[in-house]
């Protein structure tokens, strides 16, 4: 696993801490501090080394399973705009797992309507209703279609977001699809009168 280190300018010595935490100036590289990554390196730059001091010192990383040390740095980036590979990793790493068990669940739960909807739609073709019985059946089935609904746009907007690559998601691909959920339109396939009037 990559580690990282404070070198100077021209990467002829390095930082080691004391014990209590305060830096000393090493030419042995064995003897420079690691960090565990780059974003802690820098931190400890600007909160430890004096700020007439700090243009002088820059961090890189080291990978043990590589030849040569790897810089992170290159003049002219700041470290604020450096990237923690192995915090951003993480981070997409989380969000997809947590998308794709979101997605399980949104799927038991559409499995869980449509045996409510067969239930219902059996009660209509089994059960001659009066006005009242006959509401209420309606009113049951108008509101688990809208459950319904919304669990099959949730499960749409996931599998967006686990099927896009990363040209879809900076082209703007996965906000028009979400944006599409939003604004559809039911076409009938047989009724058509009974949407004249919507």
């Amino acid at each position: 696993m990559a580690v990282y280190y404070i070198t100077n300018n021209s990467c002829e010595c390095y930082i080691s801490l004391s014990g209590s935490g305060k830096y000393n100036i090493t030419a042995d590289f064995e003897k420079a501090h690691k960090f565990s990554s780059s974003k802690k390196a820098w931190t400890y730059i600007e909160s430890s080394v004096s700020q007439d001091k700090r243009n002088n010192w820059h961090v890189e990383m080291y990978d043990p399973n590589s030849q040569h040390p790897m810089p992170d740095s290159i003049t002219g980036i700041n470290p604020e705009d450096r990237v923690d590979w192995d915090e951003a990793l993480k981070n997409i790493g989380d969000t997809y797992l947590k998308v794709s068990k979101y997605r399980d669940q949104l799927n038991k739960q559409l499995s869980s309507l449509d045996l409510e909807q067969c239930d219902l739609l059996h009660a209509c073709e089994f059960y001659k209703c009066n006005v009242v019985d006959g509401y209420k059946l309606y009113k049951m089935l108008h509101d688990l279609r809208i459950r319904r609904r919304w669990v099959k746009d949730e499960i749409k907007r996931a599998d967006t977001i686990l099927t896009k690559n990363y040209s879809d998601v900076m082209s703007g691909e996965i906000q028009a699809d979400f944006a599409s959920l939003e604004n559809r339109e039911y076409t009938p396939r047989v009724l058509k009168e009974l949407f004249d009037n919507n």
